[in-house]
């Protein structure tokens, strides 16, 4: 018996020996695409290894990072995929992610222009973000509708998956990377992304400059002007920040899109115990925020030295529609009762007018023609019944109709 139960076991095992191999390479990472082939297993990495907040990572809804390593010939591209637990997130961590001009890092407030903020692996294998004078920007790509590229690494949007790549001349691969992102594709959630970056201004943006952030923490990141929710995450707020050059001057824009025109003004009336909004006091110790609202999208710049250089920002923040309370209406008053019945004398009159004038012109036409063409248009009673009803007992004659006598015809 022991001999036949290890028999058993074996033939168990080698029936799923299969199984467990498929599904160890069915990865989310493709095993090769175009010319590329990979050189190892989809390897996964513990989240707690990105050198990125941890409640950044919660915020987003990060579930899974794995990486794999491709060859072509004697070229290698490194790609670390990032899943998210739905489009939404995807499309903030990558904008998070890409490489942008200005950036706020830890005991930096405010970067020149000169500075980039990139993202690298250190030797110990960690992810971290480094602060360099631009060591190679990312820019707006067509590998998928969002997508960034520089001549050594790519970050691609792909439902609700980032695909960071890193290799050589990555410019040139455009179509390899285009490769990339379909393989992964059906193996990503689809879903609409969000759609608050069209409300930006585009007069002194920063180019890579949006961020679009769901939490506290990545807001403090990019906006440090409050601790803790104060913008109102929690009662289902988005929003989208952005760095502006005008005149001269950097400025940081936060919009924000809120359920209700009537939270919003109730935000903005809290923010009001917090801040120094408009310059309606003159205290040192709270951050100097402009903010304007429309609808239930509220704009808030940091950086502005002045009502007048922040409203060439806010001017042009709009939520896309007009709510207006006053539409255009009919002044009408009701008449008197005098009017009313004058009125009515005066209708009635013209009516009366009316049916005289046209009876009377009816009967002198038909007596004009009755006198000229005698028995030939009307009183036809030999060619023409009236239908009676006969309800009487008088026998039914239709010559009575005419009053005439019936006209014989020779």
């Amino acid at each position: 018996m022991r001999r036949i139960n290890l028999l058993l076991c074996l033939a168990a095992a080698a029936a799923l020996l299969p199984l467990v191999v498929a599904g160890v390479s069915n990865g989310t990472l493709p095993d090769a695409f175009a010319s590329w082939t990979a050189r190892s297993a989809e390897i996964p990495i513990a989240p707690a290894a990105i050198a990125v907040n941890a409640q950044v990572l919660q915020e987003y809804g990060l579930v899974a990072v794995s990486q794999r390593t491709y060859l072509n010939s004697a070229e290698t591209l490194e790609v670390t995929l990032y899943r998210l637990k739905d489009p939404t997130g995807a499309y903030g961590f990558y904008s998070y992610m890409r490489t942008p001009e200005v950036h706020q890092t830890a005991g930096t407030e405010h970067m020149p222009d000169s500075v980039t903020v990139y993202r690298v692996k250190s030797a110990n294998g960690t992810y971290g973000l480094y602060s360099q004078f631009r060591p190679g920007e990312l820019h707006r790509a067509d590998i998928t509708e969002h997508s960034s590229l520089s001549p050594t690494r790519a970050l691609i949007l792909q439902g609700s998956l980032v695909l960071d790549v890193e290799g050589k001349n990555l410019t040139a691969a455009i179509a390899d990377l285009k490769a990339l992102a379909e393989a992964v594709a059906p193996k990503s959630d689809e879903g609409p992304y969000p759609t608050l970056y069209g409300h930006l201004p585009q007069t002194g943006y920063v180019n890579s400059s949006d961020r679009y952030i769901l939490g506290p923490a990545a807001l403090r990141e990019f906006f440090p002007v409050g601790e803790g929710d104060w913008l109102g995450f929690g009662n289902g707020v988005e929003a989208e920040v952005a760095n502006y050059r005008i005149n001269g001057q950097d400025m940081t824009l936060l919009i924000a899109d809120f359920p209700t025109p009537q939270t919003a003004i109730k935000k903005m009336e809290e923010w009001a115990n917090s801040f120094n909004v408009n310059g309606a006091r003159n205290a040192a110790d709270r951050p100097a925020v402009y903010v304007k609202r429309s609808l239930t999208i509220v704009g808030i710049v940091y950086h502005a030295r002045s009502q007048a250089d922040a409203d060439a920002i806010l001017n042009r923040v709009h939520a896309g529609t007009e709510l207006t309370w006053n539409e255009p209406s009919f002044s009408f008053t009701d008449p008197n009762m005098g009017t009313v019945i004058v009125g009515i004398i005066y209708g009635t009159g013209i009516l009366c007018m009316f049916a005289l004038i046209a009876g009377l012109a009816f009967g002198g036409f038909r007596l004009a023609v009755k006198r000229l063409l005698p028995g030939r248009i009307f009183d036809r009673s030999a060619e023409l019944d009236v239908l009676q009803l006969g309800l009487g007992s008088k026998p039914i004659n239709s010559d009575d109709f005419y009053g005439l006598g019936r006209i014989t015809r020779s």
